[in-house]
């Protein structure tokens, strides 16, 4: 017994079982219109028992042959007329489906088809379904129409659409629950934990083995002579390393500009410099470190010879600075400067001294 209203059974003496497809998958739309999605299937007491006496196997239901035929066709219109020929009378089922959608299930009693009346009978209620908007499809074990009935939306199907059986369990309400139907979730639930654990400690270690491999893959790619470290490695690493931790002479020029400037600006009102020369490659160990050239802002005196003159501005210069200045040679210039004035200018030379010295 089929029901597509409500989830009550007929009578104690029917069985639930597993509610029917209505519908192809992934069209939603007639099911929810016609606000159903499945068909409800009863199944008598007497037909459980073939369950109980053979268990394990599985049976076939004219039903899911006529449903199965209904969604495979698809037709926008279909009505699916079958049924019971028995000796006291003729039950019809008439099927009706939209879009392969299950939407009807109507069912008609007739007279035996020995009977008189039948053949009357069975032609007026085929008429009233043969509509132009309908394909009427009429399956054995009805019998076949009448003769008159020529209408190009009238089929008849002589078996075929039992060729492909399709089978279920029978359910009992009565059983005892199975091991899988009393633990099925907890161990479907334990088993996915279970796979996605592994999964989780899997996925890292297959990419830091990948990792491994590439790096062997690269490493195996250079030649072993590029990887020895040897001695003359060595030595170079260690000269490099002297090399930059050994003083260097900026290190003692920058301050000794910075003293030598202050000391010349703390004379500024005396001399004027004219130029400041360091030597940085000394072509002779003797070759001076810094030239200066000084010039007397006043008149020189003539009652003074020009190292006397020299030697305040040497002497200051030399105590401001830490180093021994002296004058060098060609060590004095007079110069005529503007309206006939003239100028005393000094060449000096000297070296500072280095830490270690």
């Amino acid at each position: 017994m089929a029901d597509q209203a409500e989830d009550i059974a007929p009578a104690d003496n029917y069985h639930r079982q597993t509610d029917r497809i209505v519908k192809p998958l992934g069209n939603l739309t007639l099911a929810k219109r016609n606000n159903h999605f499945a068909l409800k299937v009863w199944l008598h007491e007497d037909a459980v028992a073939l369950k109980r006496a053979l268990p394990r196997h599985r049976c076939c239901f004219a039903l899911d042959q006529y449903l199965a035929h209904g969604r495979a066709r698809a037709e926008p219109h279909l009505h699916l007329i079958t049924g019971h020929v028995a000796d006291e009378d003729t039950i019809l089922h008439i099927f009706t489906f939209d879009d392969g959608a299950l939407t009807a299930i109507n069912e008609r009693v007739l007279a035996s088809s020995s009977h008189i009346r039948f053949q009357a009978d069975y032609a007026n209620l085929l008429a009233s379904y043969d509509r132009n908007d309908y394909t009427v499809i009429v399956a054995d074990p009805l019998p076949q129409p009448p003769a008159h009935m020529d209408s190009g939306n009238l089929r008849y199907l002589d078996g075929q659409i039992y060729d492909k059986l399709i089978s279920f369990y029978i359910i009992d309400d009565a059983a005892e629950p199975s091991f899988m139907a009393r633990h099925g979730i907890s161990m479907t639930a334990g088993i996915i934990s279970l796979v996605l654990y592994v999964a989780s400690m899997a996925l890292p270690y297959d990419s830091y083995h990948d990792s491994t491999e590439s790096f062997r893959r690269i490493a195996a790619t250079i030649p072993q002579n590029d990887l020895a470290f040897g001695s003359d490695q060595l030595k170079a690493m260690s000269e490099r390393r002297l090399f930059l931790n050994e003083e260097r002479p900026q290190h003692d020029t920058v301050p000794f500009l910075r003293r030598l400037t202050s000391a010349l600006a703390a004379n500024g009102s005396d001399v004027i410099v004219s130029s400041l020369a360091l030597n940085q490659i000394k072509v002779q160990p003797t070759d001076p470190d810094i030239n200066i050239v000084v010039e007397m802002k006043k008149s020189p005196d003539p009652n003074l010879t020009a190292l006397a003159q020299a030697k305040p501005i040497l002497d200051r210069l030399s105590e401001r600075m830490g180093v021994d200045f002296r004058l060098s040679h060609n060590a004095f210039q007079e110069r005529i400067g503007p309206n006939n004035s003239k100028t005393l200018s000094f060449n000096i030379e000297g070296e500072f001294k280095r830490k270690g010295n």
